[in-house]
């Protein structure tokens, strides 16, 4: 180094040893004594935290390459406005319903179907009562740069 620099460098040299963690795939990785809801840690800067329940989920959703608008709400899919299906995909069958992610099929049973949060959000009368302080409000932009609102409905 001395001799490939200009001022010559002189360099202190310390043996480290490292250990590299790859990625898993399946997440989320946790300490089996601890179990899956107290195991799982973060690296923040220099320190090692504890992961917050939320965050948990969201790694299990990763694993399932499922994300929250497509998560299940354990309830009776006929709570979704049917006329509404209707008038929006042209039809209110499953099969639609499951690739537009409105529906999704349980795990546990095939024929069961479970509407999910972007379809309770979306199409439920009253979407509160499933998912707490939801409500959607939507909004009309004029022109391209969505800068001026000409209209707004709120469904609260």
């Amino acid at each position: 180094m001395y001799d490939s620099t200009s001022p010559g460098l002189l360099a202190e040299i310390y043996e480290k040893r490292v250990i590299e963690v790859p990625n898993s795939i399946k997440k989320p990785v946790f300490m089996k004594q601890e179990g899956i809801r107290k195991g799982v840690y973060l690296g923040v800067g220099t320190s090692t935290r504890r992961a917050i329940e939320e965050y948990i989920a969201e790694l299990m959703r990763e694993n399932k390459r499922i994300n929250f608008d497509g998560e299940a709400i354990i309830a009776d899919p006929k709570l979704l406005a049917k006329q509404e299906l209707k008038e929006v995909f042209g039809t209110s069958d499953n099969r639609r319903l499951l690739a537009e992610k409105i529906i999704c099929q349980s795990a546990a049973d095939a024929k069961q179907f479970y509407p999910t949060v972007i379809g309770v959000l979306s199409f439920s009368e009253q979407p509160e009562q499933y998912i707490s302080e939801s409500f959607t409000i939507c909004s009309a932009f004029k022109g391209d740069s969505g800068r001026e609102i000409i209209g707004t409905d709120d469904k609260r």
